[in-house]
C-alpha cells in the first residue's frame, strides 16, 4: 500500500508500463486468433484506456490542464466501454461489431444495478465523488479555492471508499446469474491471482 501521494506518482510509470507490455501481449495473442472477436475488443480497449493514462501524465501541468480535461473523458468512455463488452451476451456481441465496423458503438451502459438497489451513499461519500469528478473529469476555477483544497480526497478516505466499492461489487454480482458471471472476459484473469490486493 503506498503511503502518499508521492509514492503513488513514483510508481505509476512503471505500472503503467507494466500493464501496457501485458495488454498488447494479449492484443496479440486474440488478435492472431481473431480480429474481431471479443477478446480481441477488450484487449484493444484496455490498451487505449492505459496509453490514455500515460498522456494524461505528460499533461498534468498548469499550461496544458485543458488537454488533460479532454484526455480525462476519453479514458472514462474507454474504461466504461470496457465494462460493457466484457459481458458474453447477444447484446455486447452486436455493438462490439458495430464498434468494428466504426458505427455506433461507443456508448456503454451503466444500468447493472438498479437505482433503488444501490448502496447508499453517506454525505462524505458524495463529496469525495464530486471531488474526484471535479478534479478528474470538470475541470473548474473552483479547484484553486482554499474551501475545494481543505476538502479533497486524501488516503484517509480510501478505507471508506474501498468499502462501499466492495459493496458495490456485490450488489453487481448478486444481479448475475452464474453464466453471467461466467461469461465476464477477463484476459489477465490468470496474472491477476498471483498479485496481492488492497485488502490483502
Amino acid at each position: 500500500m503506498f503511503r502518499n501521494l508521492e509514492e503513488l506518482l513514483t510508481a505509476a510509470p512503471t505500472v503503467l508500463e507494466e500493464m501496457v507490455r501485458e495488454f498488447v501481449r494479449i492484443a496479440n495473442v486474440h488478435g492472431q486468433a481473431d480480429k474481431q472477436s471479443q477478446a480481441t475488443a477488450c484487449s484493444l480497449l484496455a490498451i487505449r484506456s492505459v496509453s490514455l493514462l500515460c498522456s494524461m501524465g505528460l499533461l498534468l501541468r498548469p499550461s496544458t490542464l485543458d488537454g488533460y480535461d479532454v484526455l480525462a473523458r476519453s479514458f472514462l468512455e474507454s474504461r466504461d466501454l470496457l465494462t460493457t463488452f466484457r459481458f458474453d451476451n447477444e447484446g455486447a456481441r452486436k455493438q462490439i461489431h458495430a464498434w468494428f465496423a466504426g458505427k455506433e458503438g461507443w456508448k456503454p451502459k451503466h444500468n447493472g444495478i438498479p437505482r433503488k438497489e444501490r448502496p447508499k451513499q453517506t454525505a462524505e461519500l458524495r463529496a469525495i465523488r464530486r471531488s474526484l469528478d471535479e478534479t478528474i473529469a470538470h475541470l473548474s476555477r473552483r479547484r484553486i479555492t482554499p474551501t475545494f483544497k481543505k476538502g479533497q480526497v486524501s488516503f484517509t478516505d480510501l478505507p471508506m471508499m474501498q468499502d462501499h466499492t466492495a459493496k458495490l461489487f456485490a450488489a453487481f454480482a448478486s444481479k448475475l446469474t452464474p453464466d453471467q458471471r461466467a461469461a465476464l472476459i477477463n484476459p489477465l484473469a490468470p496474472k491477476f491471482k498471483n498479485y496481492k490486493t488492497l485488502s490483502a
